[in-house]
């Protein structure tokens, strides 16, 4: 008896810490989700030859938002095909229209992003999930 209740508190224990490594469910767009984490970018070598002819490819520069605790990003089963249930998301991709300059002055500083969550699918995205940003804020 003993060993069945330890087993049963062992299967419980080890779901609850599953579910907490995953990190609180988000959903992608069109639902709309605010994000606090830390700002760094890093350089990447885009088109033609992305990394493999370094003289002619594009110089990349991009906004990656480190979460303080990961999250997972559910996918709507029901009209999301694309989009797959991802977890364990500690950096995300930032999208976003302004320029360069405008957000390059908030690296390494604790910033709250806005946006829309979608999951990567071309050779521009270089984390599993991406964020469209609607707004950026210091926090």
């Amino acid at each position: 008896m003993l060993t069945i209740l330890t087993l049963g508190w062992a299967c419980t224990f080890s779901l609850s810490c599953q579910r907490a490594m995953r990190g609180p469910e988000l959903r992608y767009a069109p639902a709309i989700v605010e994000l606090t984490g830390r700002l760094k970018v890093e350089d990447h070598l885009g088109a033609p030859g992305y990394g493999e002819t370094p003289a002619r490819d594009e110089k990349l520069r991009l906004p990656i938002l480190i979460l303080a605790s990961p999250v997972t990003v559910q996918q709507d089963t029901a009209r999301d095909k694309n989009n797959i249930t991802t977890a364990g998301v500690s950096e995300i991709q930032l999208n976003m229209a302004a320029p360069e300059e405008q957000y390059l002055q908030l690296v390494g500083r604790v910033v709250v992003a806005k946006g829309l969550l979608f999951h990567a699918f071309t050779a521009h995205h270089y984390r599993d999930i991406v964020m469209v940003v609607r707004k950026l804020t210091v926090r």
